[in-house]
């Protein structure tokens, strides 16, 4: 076992016992293939933000309905928003396996010490962030600003709204009382209206 970065492409037994990296051909596919898995980590990140901020969104006009009188008539039984819940949590922890087994096996293809091996994984990882790093942390801030105006007010009303691009003479303020989250990046965006009764 190396302990030092080396550079060669016979691997031999790659991280499986059988899965014999004896060509060039198949060092290239394996290469390829670990830089497919760290663009894929990015992508797996941007979909768990992009469905915590859906469920984080929902969660609260689920609020604002249950607040109501009527909304048992209209919102239906408990059961089935519980067994979405749960679904919805279900979907999440599969997500999160799914992206931890990932991480760890190009921590292990890593650990291997081969040079082209990790000049491949951080190829890939940076590709991936160029894709969708900017994605992640916008919708992580939103995610973020939508709480923190959600436990600044006692009584809010939220709701996703498309919004045109700053410089469009047509786009009104919002009203005083509201705060707006919106995201970076688009010209047409969406926002998130939290609005707070006094």
């Amino acid at each position: 076992m190396h302990m030092s970065f080396w550079f060669s492409p016979e691997l031999g037994d790659f991280l499986i016992k059988g899965f014999v990296v004896d060509t060039t051909k198949a060092f290239v596919a394996t290469c390829f293939g670990l830089g497919a898995i760290a663009v894929l980590l990015e992508v797996l990140k941007f979909w768990r933000t992009k469905v915590k901020h859906k469920s984080a969104l929902k969660q609260s006009l689920n609020a604002q309905i249950g607040g109501s009188e009527t909304s048992a008539l209209l919102s239906g039984s408990r059961l089935r928003g519980n067994l979405e819940r749960v679904l919805n949590i279900t979907f999440e922890v599969v997500m999160y396996l799914t992206q931890e087994s990932f991480n760890w096996i190009v921590m292990l293809a890593v650990m291997g010490y081969n040079g082209y091996i990790f000049v491949s994984v951080i190829a890939g990882a940076g590709l991936g962030y160029a894709l969708f790093g900017e994605s992640v942390a916008n919708s992580k801030i939103q995610n973020v600003k939508m709480k923190a105006a959600m436990m600044s007010c006692g009584d809010c009303q939220v709701k996703e709204e498309e919004e045109t691009d700053e410089n469009d003479p047509g786009q009104s303020d919002p009203p005083t009382d509201s705060q707006a989250i919106p995201s970076i990046s688009g010209s047409i965006s969406r926002s998130v209206m939290v609005h707070c009764d006094p």
